[in-house]
């Protein structure tokens, strides 16, 4: 008995940590591929810089999912994003404990931040999306956490 709870305990870290990835889009076709999967709809030639990361960890009894994408603000890309995909004011903030180099180490509280979300029939949030204009840095911020 044991034996069998020793190769169990050996066992399950290792499955824990074999089901993670990390996708960062390097192309400005991959970039321009995420894009689209992400806003469901072309970048436009005024989205000049497009920056894209994934993370996928799967742990024994759950899971989480994160995306981070910055690109180059447009006017009207930011608009349609807004109105396409029914963001709304955020009245909380955003937390974000994991993100790519080239992320805000914060958001200025003075950013209007949006949000959306979908629950699941429990009530339980299977994701939450954030989207904000840095008039700063003039980038477009989009970052999506989905649990499962």
């Amino acid at each position: 008995m044991r034996r069998i709870i020793a190769a169990l305990l050996a066992f399950f870290p290792l499955l824990a940590t074999s089901c993670s990835r990390k996708v960062e889009a390097k192309t400005r076709e991959d970039q321009e591929s995420y894009f689209q999967a992400v806003f469901e709809f072309d970048a436009p030639s005024t989205i000049a810089e497009i920056r894209y990361m994934d993370v996928y960890q799967r742990n024994l009894l759950d899971g989480v999912y994160g995306q981070w994408l910055r690109c180059s603000y447009d006017k009207n890309v930011f608009e349609r994003i807004l109105k396409e995909r029914a963001y709304r004011l955020c009245t909380s903030g955003l937390y974000c404990d994991v993100q790519p180099e080239w992320w805000p180490k914060e958001v200025s509280p003075k950013v209007a931040l949006y949000t959306r979300e979908q629950r699941s029939k429990s009530g339980a949030a299977s994701f939450q999306e954030y989207l904000w204009h840095d008039k700063n840095s003039n980038y477009i911020y989009f970052y999506k956490i989905q649990g499962f």
